[in-house]
């Protein structure tokens, strides 16, 4: 069976009609009745042997992009969509800042004062685990 298009033809085709197709992802996205994240973390067993059995897949493929290759992408196409994903990700990054500010002054309170060497290490080792314990209520 012949080819009836070119690959180029092919994935100039893909990009056209991906890009038309905005509001029928919207409508899409409008249809979902269930957190996706939900959904996910249910599946996590089968999300964790995924990985696993395409390990040596991903290997080759990452493996794979010179360095040359991946700073042209990383400046040509990775830099452009950086403004728009902080822009996007603004209000989700202050709540996660008041929150690690608030915990930290939470591991900060009831410390001893500062004293010697030996008394700020056990301070400091304080401190840590007080944030710890704080980040992962």
């Amino acid at each position: 069976m012949a080819i009836r298009i070119t690959p180029q033809e092919s994935v100039q085709k893909w990009m056209n009609r991906t890009t038309a197709a905005t509001q029928d992802y919207v409508a899409g996205v409008n249809r979902v009745t269930e957190a996706p994240g939900e959904a996910a973390a249910r599946q996590a067993d089968a999300y964790i042997a995924g990985v696993q059995a395409a390990l040596n897949k991903w290997r080759r493929n990452v493996a794979a992009v010179s360095l040359a290759d991946w700073k042209e992408r990383a400046a040509t196409i990775g830099a452009p969509r950086i403004a728009a994903g902080v822009n996007g990700a603004m209000e989700k990054t202050l709540r996660a800042t008041e929150r690690n500010f608030q915990n930290i002054d939470n591991a900060l309170a009831g410390l001893p004062p500062r004293g010697t060497f030996e008394q700020n290490v056990q301070r400091m080792t304080q401190f840590v685990t007080k944030l710890h314990q704080e980040s992962n209520k």
